[in-house]
């Protein structure tokens, strides 16, 4: 019989906030949590702003595990398509702890741009229960803007509302050299954010780095024709650590 604090943990490591990441999403293995929350591009995820911007269909599938439990995994689905007017964009994942805690969450994000401004809003409903005990749900309703700059430059911003918990906000300032490579800072409530994507052809490294905890993310991407393959390792100052693998198929060159 596992102990009841292992429970609780892992209750309070499953809410999305700045302290206790979830996972990265299918693009940015190396950013976990809300570590590039406010990029312009990306699949979703719990945490993701739902202001991106997309001209093609991605599939994505992605397998997610924290090492400080035994049994405690992440598996999920995503997807997003759209045109140089709109994007949409889903989210369906199943937490399980061996036989003691269990979670659903269902996403859905839609986002309208006009020139260089983009605004988006989503909502995910997540469903938990311990089995034979109790089950609760939960809503979470984000909203996302972005802008471009000049020279590679952008700004992003996420609100979240919380109809549970504290409200959350952030905001973001990133560059894109014509090449790919990416950096950004970010920050909210009090947590500051900076990472960065290095694009070598086929491959990219990703890594993130976040204060107060510190929190420190690496992931390695790679592009084969329409595949895309990535793998992520997450570590904090409490030695918890997550491992994630995740595949995507583009079905619409771009």
């Amino acid at each position: 019989m596992k102990k009841w604090w292992v429970l609780f943990f892992v209750l309070s490591f499953s809410s999305a906030n700045a302290e206790n990441p979830s996972f990265p999403g299918s693009m940015y293995p190396g950013f976990w949590g809300f570590m590039g929350s406010t990029l312009e591009k990306g699949s979703p995820s719990e945490e993701s702003s739902p202001a991106r911007r997309t001209d093609s269909l991605w599939l994505s599938v992605f397998w997610n595990k924290m090492n400080a439990i035994d049994d405690y995994n992440q598996y999920g689905l995503s997807s997003e398509w759209g045109s140089s007017n709109y994007r949409s964009a889903f989210l369906l994942s199943l937490l399980n702890m061996d036989s003691i805690y269990k979670a659903v969450s269902l996403s859905g994000e839609l986002a309208f741009q006009r020139g260089l401004f983009n605004i988006g809003i989503g909502h995910l409903w997540r469903t938990a229960w311990v089995p034979g005990i109790d089950s609760w749900s939960t809503h979470l309703t984000k909203i996302g803007i972005h802008l471009k700059l000049l020279g590679g430059f952008s700004l992003g911003g996420l609100y979240l509302i919380n109809f549970e918990e504290t409200n959350q906000w952030w905001c973001g300032l990133h560059w894109i050299s014509d090449s790919g490579t990416l950096f950004f800072f970010e920050l909210g409530q009090g947590v500051f954010n900076i990472g960065h994507s290095i694009d070598f052809g086929m491959f990219h490294i990703q890594s993130a780095f976040s204060y107060p905890g510190p929190q420190i993310s690496v992931g390695l991407v790679l592009f084969i024709q329409k595949i895309l393959f990535g793998i992520g390792f997450y570590r904090n100052s409490n030695q918890f650590s997550s491992e994630s693998l995740h595949l995507n198929w583009n079905l619409k060159r771009k």
